[in-house]
């Protein structure tokens, strides 16, 4: 998306999201950006083609209230769900400071 002229990359969401709902019968909320790579334009694209939530390569992993729900990081799961607790849970930044 960030290497395409925004007429481009809206066709591609859009044909991407007409294909999977034509696939599976329901229309896509969720989007991931390509390569964890989002920009302005492209978060602004993926809004228009009706996707609620996008994650990608966001630097803050902690998700507020204030987040923005089209730029949510996107994070590899740990092996140990002991660690995904203590990752997810919000406790971690404030123990790192």
């Amino acid at each position: 998306l960030t290497s395409h002229a925004t007429d481009v990359g809206r066709a591609e969401v859009r044909g991407c999201a007409d294909t999977i709902e034509r696939e599976t019968g329901k229309r896509p909320i969720h989007f991931s950006y390509p390569y964890g790579r989002g920009s302005p334009d492209a978060r602004r694209i993926v809004a228009e083609c009706g996707f609620r939530t996008a994650v990608g390569g966001a630097a803050d992993a902690l998700v507020t209230a204030k987040t923005d729900l089209l730029t949510l990081p996107r994070t590899e799961s740990p092996a140990s769900r002991g660690l995904f607790r203590a990752l997810t849970s919000g406790a971690l930044p404030h123990m790192l400071r």
